[in-house]
């Protein structure tokens, strides 16, 4: 799991994940980016950014003694609220076994290289069989709502959220 957060923070680039409370609770200050007035942008499903990347065959690799995590930007696209987004695929090995497959899906917006996130499919594996699908979640589903992941220019200071989902609202909250 550590490799899994390392590489997503190199991915993504130096967003933290922490827990939070629950959106009904709203319990941001003012100041935490929210609202990303995704209506009136053009986004798209490919692209480069300085700090991001959904060209399709894009791919790292990040490796410690005991963790190997692949992340891959798929030619694949996944509708989502009416949008469609790119999937970016990580496989995270421990030791030689597989321990998670997940399918995130993400846009970009090509006039500010801001990049959204629209949520995750996710397969836990133990011995190679699928055993759960813990932090699995989508936009527009139970009131789910994509998230800031990666901004085009990021700025000292600037607070917002990347993952907008009921189950971990927050957890891509990004400084």
């Amino acid at each position: 799991m550590r490799l899994a957060i390392v590489a997503t923070v190199l991915f993504i680039s130096l967003s933290s994940c922490v827990d939070v409370p629950s959106v009904q609770n709203s319990a941001f200050p003012g100041d935490w980016q929210e609202e990303f007035d995704l209506a009136n942008r053009k986004l798209s499903h490919t692209g480069e950014a300085t700090y991001f990347n959904l060209t399709p065959g894009f791919q790292i690799t990040l490796e410690s003694a005991s963790e190997k995590l692949v992340i891959s930007v798929l030619d694949e696209t996944r509708e989502i609220g009416g949008l469609i987004t790119r999937i970016v695929e990580e496989r995270e090995h421990k030791g030689d076994e597989l321990y998670e497959v997940s399918r995130n899906f993400y846009a970009i917006d090509p006039k500010t290289g801001d990049v959204f996130y629209f949520g995750e499919e996710v397969d836990f594996y133990t011995l190679g069989i699928i055993s759960g699908h813990s932090g699995a979640w989508l936009a527009y589903e139970d009131n789910n709502r994509p998230g800031l992941i990666m901004p085009g220019t990021p700025a000292v200071g600037m607070k917002y959220l990347g993952s907008c989902s009921r189950r971990s609202y927050g957890s891509g909250q990004g400084r």
